[in-house]
Parts: C-alpha cells; sequence; structure tokens
C-alpha cells in the first residue's frame, strides 16, 4: 500500500489505527501536516516491535506492540495536529 494520500484531520486517528497492519520492516507509514513542519513517523522492525517518531511539539521516539500504538495513536493525533483540517498519508517503500 504504498503512496500519498490526503486524510480529514477528525477521521485521522481512526484511519491511522486501521493502516497500522499494512506497515512491514520494508514500509515507512509517515503522517504529516500540510505545512510539513509536524509528523508521525511508523516502522515495524523484524522482531515485531513497532517504531513510532513524533516529530513537532513534542519530539519523542516509542517502542510499541500494535496495541499500544493504536492505544496511544488519538492522544498523539491531539496534540500534534490540533489545528488541521487535512493530514497528508504518506507509505514508503524501502
Amino acid at each position: 500500500m504504498a503512496g500519498t494520500y490526503w486524510v480529514k484531520a477528525r477521521n485521522a486517528a481512526k484511519i491511522f489505527e486501521e493502516r497500522v497492519r499494512f506497515v512491514d520492516e520494508n514500509t515507512t507509514f509517515k503522517v504529516e501536516n500540510y505545512k510539513k513542519d509536524r509528523w508521525i513517523e511508523l516502522t515495524r522492525r523484524p522482531d515485531g516491535v513497532f517504531i513510532l517518531k513524533e516529530v513537532g511539539y513534542t519530539n519523542e521516539v516509542y517502542e510499541l506492540d500494535e496495541k499500544d500504538v493504536r492505544k496511544i495513536s488519538g492522544k498523539i493525533f491531539d496534540r500534534e495536529f490540533p489545528r488541521s483540517n487535512q493530514l497528508r498519508f504518506h507509505f514508503v517503500k524501502k
């Protein structure tokens, strides 16, 4: 599932949770605001652990399993994209 597409911000956290299953060792999933100054980047290590990088208001790197990624994503979207109308979802193959 490679490519770039725009998603309404109010639905973005839910869609992000659904797209987590498409992330594997060869894919990076990135969510950006329109200005590209804030983003969330999700990758998976070969051992199945997800690396979630948050860049913007808060700069953090999390190591999580799939259940925790789904749990924390809503909070991160509220913190990083409070006034955004649309977000860019971008899958990148390595």
